[in-house]
């Protein structure tokens, strides 16, 4: 019974229909013997089928080099698989791989090369934050001596937080935050609590005095702490606040608030994140200024 061979990828049936359903499938089959259009190999075995046909051959070589595809090889001049076809095949399939390797060589020479100049210039970078820690921590030992001390990070001065003000902060929950943390380590008569600050917004990392140095920590963990450190105290000061005092409506608005902080709502967390960094960079700007 004679078969037929699919010339783009080497696929044999025994049986015409089923190399026509070969050729009509969706999916065109992967070029592993040539390149060749799929909808052409159809109108030409419709017009020649005979030039399809594959012919087993167990005394001539039916694969190529180890790590090739196996390819049979036509005994007869006439058949249109000759032997010279497939020499023509396994130099095709050995320049793409040569071709492949080269592709595949470059672009890691280039990534290679890309990280390297990342490497070099993150390192830069932050010589160049550590060189300004440096001369911000002498500064600021100069200038606490003469007028204050500047306190550790966690060790904030909040007794000038009136119990008013904390209930105005209730009163409008969705901004409590940004604004206890400006009001806390960025209010102007209180310097004391001015230990952070963010100097490089393109670098991952906030600046922080603790320990009686500036130290440098990562951005995203010190932005989360604080949002809740400073949602814990407010929530802290809405338990013991008389209920009397809010209009209903402000309580419903604080319970939504507290149920989006407890259960971690993204959205929420996203927005008030974005806030403090921007807050921080900005003062930070100030200050240095």
């Amino acid at each position: 019974m004679p078969k037929y061979q699919c010339k783009r990828c080497g696929h044999i049936c025994h049986q015409k229909g089923d190399i026509k359903k070969h050729f009509k499938r969706k999916k065109p089959c992967i070029s592993k013997l040539k390149d060749i259009d799929f909808n052409q190999l159809y109108k030409k075995f419709n017009e020649n089928s005979e030039d399809f046909l594959y012919i087993e051959n167990n005394n001539k070589p039916s694969n190529i080099s180890e790590g090739h595809i196996n390819i049979p090889i036509e005994n007869e001049l006439s058949k249109t698989i000759s032997y010279s076809i497939f020499k023509e095949l396994q130099q095709d399939m050995e320049n793409r791989e040569a071709k492949f390797k080269e592709e595949i060589k470059i672009q890691y020479e280039e990534r290679e090369q890309k990280w390297r100049e990342e490497r070099l210039e993150l390192k830069k970078e932050i010589e160049k934050l550590m060189e300004k820690v440096g001369d911000t921590h002498n500064y600021h030992q100069t200038f606490n001596q003469n007028n204050f001390i500047l306190n550790n990070y966690g060790e904030e001065n909040t007794k000038y937080l009136s119990k008013e003000y904390m209930l105005n902060l209730i009163k409008m929950p969705y901004g409590s935050i940004p604004k206890l943390i400006k009001d806390i380590h960025f209010h102007p008569k209180h310097p004391e609590n001015h230990n952070l600050k963010i100097t490089n917004k393109k670098l991952p990392y906030v600046q922080l005095y603790k320990n009686s140095k500036w130290t440098i920590h990562d951005k995203k963990d010190v932005i989360n702490n604080i949002i809740d450190d400073s949602f814990n105290l407010i929530d802290e000061h809405y338990n013991e606040a008389n209920k009397e005092d809010f209009q209903k409506r402000k309580i419903i608005n604080y319970k939504n608030f507290q149920n989006d902080m407890n259960n971690h709502d993204k959205t929420i967390k996203k927005k008030i994140n974005k806030e403090v960094e921007i807050l921080i960079l900005n003062e930070s700007k100030t200050k240095l200024n």
